[in-house]
């Protein structure tokens, strides 16, 4: 019996036993954390990657076709240090409809494929005043957690940017 009382008032491993309680806990909340922050890092990157292939683009007076398609070669690099094979990358020129909406003049695509000619789509409220010219830049990309795939799964991200052309009233695809 006096053993008894003696193991029952001993509190040494309490603070271990506590430790093995909440450390599953804690892990989860840390990976939890550690991937929630890869993904903010990776939509970010989609938005970076879709202002850069724009920007890129709006630079020119002119564009051939190897000329696109070596800006969009070179803008999937700013994905990394993501995957880029993961990425579909697309740029197009729009012209603005009186009613809002857009007519593509041209597009290129990188993993995917581009928008058919002469095909009218909605644009967002204030993108370019009629008869203008829009570059339509659009990045998407199936983002692929580290630790946590099986449970998560891929998330889908994308992003598209609309710039006008700098030095030109439009940019012709030759």
């Amino acid at each position: 019996m006096a053993v008894l009382r003696k193991l029952l008032r001993n509190t040494l491993g309490i603070a271990a036993v506590e430790f093995a309680m909440v450390l599953p806990v804690l892990m989860l909340m840390y990976l939890g954390s550690y991937q929630l922050s890869q993904a903010i890092a990776a939509k970010r990157k989609v938005t970076i990657t879709a202002r850069v292939l724009t920007d890129l683009t709006t630079q020119s007076t002119s564009l051939t076709a190897n000329d696109a398609d070596t800006i969009l070669t070179a803008s999937q690099q700013v994905m990394a240090p993501y995957p880029s094979a993961n990425g579909t990358f697309r740029i197009s020129e729009i012209k603005v409809n009186a009613n809002g909406s857009g007519t593509v003049q041209w597009s290129r695509s990188l993993r995917g494929t581009a928008r058919t000619t002469y095909t009218i789509i909605p644009l967002p409220t204030g993108v370019g005043s009629t008869g203008t010219y829009v570059i339509m830049g659009e990045v998407s990309y199936r983002y692929v957690p580290a630790i946590v795939n099986n449970i998560v799964g891929s998330v889908n991200m994308s992003d598209t940017i609309y710039m006008a052309p700098r030095k030109s009233q439009d940019i012709p695809l030759t």
